[in-house]
């Protein structure tokens, strides 16, 4: 395994007093693992990807990578946000050279930022801005600018929630074709179980905060399959319909 959570909990201040945001959440993911985790809202679900990347610590237990707890940010980690948080006044070069920028390392990554840019079809947008690129692209530019630096780990929260269905559909699958072809660890959280399974190999679920694990599901019956394939598929409608119960709040 490449990623080991242990016992990890998280407790904080607010000012009504203290809450739990997580409780004894154990798994792991393994080395080429597309992981997805799905849960309620509020459950914990992205405050447990800032305690895996380092940028918040556990109240109690740990999470190690393959061995070594993490204690702070790494850059064998790169985190995609919700949104894609590209700067507007940038062109899409200068976008996803942004990390290796700060780093001082432009020169180190400039010929694979060019090739991740011409080998997913975006070479010719490279001397636009954000502004003259479609929702879709957009989510393809903030996936190659954090590839620039050549991460282990992908941390995806919620990346296409902005999206249109149809659009959604479109781009989480060519983010998946993606992460594949790169051979990318992936963690991904969302609210879409449908997006869940079409996507993983293991699907984690967490219950209402505080958030616990409740169940874990192996996906092996559809490993190898594209997304859309998958959709298709009667393993996919049972392990949807499985993940539904669980979290419906009243069962």
């Amino acid at each position: 395994m490449i990623v080991d959570l242990q016992h990890v909990s998280l407790t904080y201040q607010s000012p009504d007093g203290e809450v739990e945001a997580l409780r004894d959440v154990t798994f792991d993911v393994r080395d080429g693992e597309f992981i997805s985790l799905v849960g309620p809202s509020g459950c914990g679900k992205s405050t447990l990807l800032s305690i895996i990347c380092g940028l918040e610590r556990p109240t109690s237990g740990q999470v190690c990578l393959d061995g070594e707890p993490v204690t702070g940010p790494t850059a064998r980690i790169g985190y995609m946000p919700q949104k894609d948080q590209l700067f507007p006044w940038r062109s899409i070069w200068s976008n996803v050279l942004l990390g290796p920028e700060l780093r001082g390392e432009t020169a180190l990554r400039r010929d694979r930022a060019q090739e991740l840019l011409e080998r997913y079809g975006l070479a010719s947008f490279a001397r636009k801005t954000p502004s003259q690129l479609s929702g879709g692209m957009r989510q393809r530019v903030a996936l190659i600018r954090t590839l620039v630096p050549d991460p282990e780990i992908l941390l995806l929260d919620e990346p296409f929630s902005a999206l249109d269905y149809q659009t959604r559909l479109s781009v989480s699958a060519d983010i998946y074709g993606i992460i594949r072809r790169e051979r990318k660890t992936a963690l991904l959280v969302t609210h879409d179980i449908s997006e869940s399974v079409s996507l993983s190999d293991r699907v984690v679920v967490l219950s209402g905060r505080p958030g616990r694990v409740k169940a874990i599901h192996d996906l092996a019956a559809l490993r190898g399959l594209p997304p859309m394939a998958r959709r298709e598929r009667d393993d996919f409608r049972r392990c949807f319909n499985e993940i539904w119960k669980e979290l419906d709040v009243n069962a």
